[in-house]
């Protein structure tokens, strides 16, 4: 097993994680299906507005899709940012 590198001062150095991964989490939080009031309200006014109201189910799924796939995707690049050797 691998032992994580240590400053001199024996703290445990900071594991480098990939812009990729806090990209796709930012997305997943952003895309959450629970945020869609909140993302018809910031948008109200807007023609996006009308088209997600009108089409609230097909949104729905669709940020449901968006965000399981880009949440799980984003924290299998965090682990295995974890496990990768220096």
């Amino acid at each position: 097993m691998h032992s994580p590198e240590r400053h001199a001062d024996g703290v445990p150095a900071p594991v480098r994680r990939p812009l990729k991964a806090y990209l796709l989490i930012g997305l997943a939080v952003i895309t959450c299906p629970c945020h869609l009031p909140l993302l018809l309200a910031v948008l109200a006014g807007t023609a996006l507005t009308g088209a997600l109201s009108q089409y609230v189910g097909v949104a729905f799924v669709a940020l449901t899709v968006i965000f399981v796939v880009s949440l799980g995707y984003g924290l299998k690049l965090w682990r295995q940012s974890e496990r990768r050797e220096p």
